[in-house]
């Protein structure tokens, strides 16, 4: 039986290493917010429904290019990583090629910015997965200074490539996507040249845990949060789009701050626990979590407030931030116990959480498309994303419940 002190998970949870990681996340977040908040009042919300279905095409892509294989990079031995070396490296090069060649053929014939935006997520695609490949090198090798950079280097990057090009006087709608593009490329470009030492690592938080890759799933997944902002400018608008798209960064950016390091933080601790204990300890952290976190959500429903009381935000663009700040708050807690299925084998329920999920998804749309509203919209897709939320918080009880771990 696990008893814990009150301030025990605090105590862990404060090392330098994850603080460091935590203080870069919340510092490329923050500029990225204020950047992109100050773009939007420059350039309108259209530039940012193209934002969104460049990035959600982007994300898509990645998964496809790398099929997942970097996650299981660090449990190879060194043939088997230069294998998955090879095949991600080789295949996001053709993508990015493949891409470029039919964005020209696009531009040539006059395509709409709809339709090149999603094109340019082709190329992004295949950055993304070389990306995604360099961070867990970085993880494996416990190089995380490198790994700061490769998680939040392009938000700083493309933020500041995009402000620079607007005031120089680029008014371009599709500057932003460029920016983005850019700022990945350099972050391949900078490991290429910087290198990441390998180390030989024997602690792995994995040992003697069966870590399977999980395509079907990762593939639900990202379609489940993704597929909307492709769609939604066919549905609300191109106007509305660009406000909802804006709007669910705000509200989910909490989600890559805490979720990722949470994630990534406990799957070390669980990986010493076994039956009943797990059981224990997942109850006892979730409920420490979400009190934890709550405050700060307070406070950033406040920040909203404050921000469109001085019409740094506009005001439709602050409700809907405030109607996605729940599902983003269930969404943390959720996403920092995602490991749980993997640990103890049970991938099936996950898959099908996520298949769910999806359907979830193609009925909120539907509705959507019936309202044709940007706050009914809004409030579909909030229901949506807690709903979902919510049932994967159960799963990972029922896993943990059943489990022998």
């Amino acid at each position: 039986m696990i008893t814990i002190s009150k301030f025990e998970f605090v105590k862990k949870f404060v090392n330098r290493t994850i603080l460091r990681i935590i203080s870069w996340t919340l510092l490329s977040q923050l500029i990225y917010l204020a950047t992109y908040t100050y773009l939007i009042s420059k350039v309108g919300n259209e530039a940012f429904a193209y934002l969104g279905q460049y990035i959600s095409t982007l994300t898509i892509v990645s998964i496809f290019v790398s099929m997942r294989m970097e996650m299981q990079y660090q449990y190879q031995n060194d043939t088997k990583k230069e294998a998955i070396e090879g095949k991600i490296k080789r295949t996001s090069r053709a993508t990015i090629v493949f891409g470029a060649l039919i964005i020209f053929v696009a531009i040539n014939s006059n395509m709409d910015f709809s339709a090149l935006a999603i094109l340019s997520g082709i190329v992004g695609g295949g950055i993304n997965a070389w990306n995604n490949l360099s961070i867990q090198k970085a993880i494996a090798n416990k190089h995380y200074n490198m790994l700061n950079y490769l998680r939040n280097g392009w938000i700083v990057q493309s933020s500041i490539i995009s402000v620079i090009y607007y005031l120089m006087g680029g008014q371009e709608i599709m500057f932003i996507i460029l920016s983005d593009i850019i700022a990945r490329f350099i972050v391949v470009v900078y490991v290429r040249l910087k290198g990441i030492k390998e180390i030989e690592v024997t602690d792995t938080i994995f040992q003697n845990k069966e870590n399977t890759i999980d395509i079907k799933t990762a593939l639900y997944s990202v379609l489940t949060y993704n597929l909307p902002f492709i769609l939604l400018p066919s549905i609300v608008g191109v106007e509305g789009a660009g406000i909802l798209f804006f709007a669910f960064r705000m509200a989910m950016a909490p989600v890559g701050l805490f979720a990722t390091v949470l994630n990534d933080y406990l799957k070390s601790i669980y990986s010493h626990k076994e039956g009943e204990d797990i059981i224990i300890k997942y109850r006892k952290d979730l409920k420490k979590i979400g009190l934890t976190i709550l405050p700060l959500y307070l406070l950033g429903l406040m920040a909203v407030h404050v921000a469109s009381a001085y019409d740094l935000v506009e005001q439709k663009t602050a409700s809907v931030v405030i109607i996605l700040l729940i599902p983003s708050y269930l969404r943390v807690l959720h996403a920092s116990f995602g490991f749980i299925p993997y640990f103890t084998g049970q991938l099936k329920g996950n898959y099908n959480l996520f298949i769910r999920a999806f359907l979830y998804v193609i009925l909120g749309l539907s509705c959507s498309l019936l309202t044709n509203d940007i706050n009914s919209a809004a409030v579909i897709q909030s229901i949506t994303y807690i709903i979902v939320a919510i049932d994967g918080i159960l799963l990972n009880d029922r896993i943990v419940r059943r489990s022998k771990c």
